[in-house]
């Protein structure tokens, strides 16, 4: 088995650090924090008031907040927003991003994702919602970082999953796999403890491909658009191949030959693969799902999703149902490119639950 992760494993519900500190690690959060330092840069010398600049910013910025700007009506703000969010996908947001932090693009990438979250903040809610003597009740579904959590257990627990594709920066599933094996009498039973493999080493993948050393008893990560370190590691810039912008994203769709297309390839064709905190919209992975379908994998090609808590907490009873008939529309195109989808109404814990008690116990 292959593990496919996007930037959804980060996530969970929300979490205050030591009483203030708020982390919030999706795709969105980091394109909003990277454009909101972009954005002081560019309205410099555009001669723009704090006022206009507050309400370009909160335009372009996904949010959850319902934060309506002074002399605009409820109406009127949100056609602007939903304009804005079409002039202003993720792609061109990116573009302008790199195009205006310049050099301090990759660095201001690790700020964002390592101030917010570093490895003693990750095990200490590890402890604190996971160890075996964490007093939470089982019922508790406020669980930050539970993705996370489940994969390191799978892939310290189960010999099967050969490789992990990523399509993250980060090294946090790293982190988490090292909080499990450094403290694993906290986290496993007696029982679980007898099936951890003592020498298996976890190695990130990434740039030129002679990093990976490619032994038998090395579970790589194969970090598909490039890595970038917490500070405590050396950040490699020269040949690291960071995907974010269009210009990146057109460079690395048309490199047919790479080592990223081929090893994606590789384990899409000949193995088990589960999709799990990806939104499948790169149309270069699209274009490789739809290849190994048509060469008899397709039925081996997981792709799990769940209805998100907001949603749900959101939508009356009338509403919801409409939602998860336009889920359902969505499998059935999933199906017929080459995937198998797995949709939970319950949401994502109760996806993971499922899903992965089940390889627990099978295993």
């Amino acid at each position: 088995m292959a593990l496919f992760l996007g930037a959804g494993i980060n996530l969970g519900d929300s979490i205050c650090v030591e009483g203030c500190k708020e982390i919030d690690l999706s795709w969105n959060g980091l394109l909003n924090g990277l454009f909101t330092e972009a954005f002081s840069l560019l309205s410099i010398g555009k001669e723009l008031s704090s006022e206009d600049r507050y309400i370009m910013q909160n335009l372009i910025c996904v949010s959850n907040k319902k934060e309506i700007a002074k002399g605009f009506s409820e109406e009127n703000w949100e056609r602007l927003r939903s304009h804005t969010s079409f002039e202003f996908p993720p792609l061109v947001q990116a573009s302008i991003i790199k195009s205006v932090l310049g050099n301090n693009y990759i660095n201001s990438i690790r700020k964002h994702l390592y101030q917010q979250c570093d490895k003693y903040t990750m095990q200490k809610i590890f402890f604190k919602y996971y160890g075996l003597n964490s007093n939470l009740p089982d019922t508790d579904k406020n669980r930050p970082f539970y993705s996370l959590y489940q994969l390191a257990r799978l892939i310290i627990l189960h010999h099967s999953i050969i490789a992990v594709v990523t399509y993250n920066f980060d090294k946090f599933l790293t982190m988490a796999i090292d909080i499990l094996r450094e403290n694993r009498e906290e986290f496993f039973t007696e029982k679980e403890m007898k099936n951890i493999r003592q020498d298996r080493t976890v190695e990130d993948v990434f740039g030129t491909y002679s990093h990976s050393s490619q032994e038998k008893d090395v579970l790589p990560i194969y970090h598909i658009h490039g890595l970038i370190p917490p500070y405590n590691e050396f950040l490699p810039v020269k040949d690291n191949e960071i995907v974010l912008s269009m210009e990146e994203f057109y460079e690395n769709t048309q490199n047919v030959y790479s080592w990223q297309t081929a090893t994606q390839l590789h384990f899409l064709c000949h193995f088990t693969c589960l999709f799990l905190g990806s939104s499948l919209t790169d149309i270069n992975t699209q274009r490789m799902i739809h290849y190994a379908s048509k060469i008899g994998n397709d039925d081996k090609i997981y792709y799990l999703h769940a209805v998100s808590k907001s949603m749900k907490e959101r939508l009356n009873e009338k509403e919801y149902t409409s939602y998860l008939h336009l889920m359902n529309i969505k499998d059935t195109f999933y199906t017929q490119y080459g995937l198998t989808p797995i949709f939970d109404k319950n949401g994502y814990n109760h996806l993971y639950d499922t899903i992965l008690n089940l390889y627990y116990e099978t295993v």
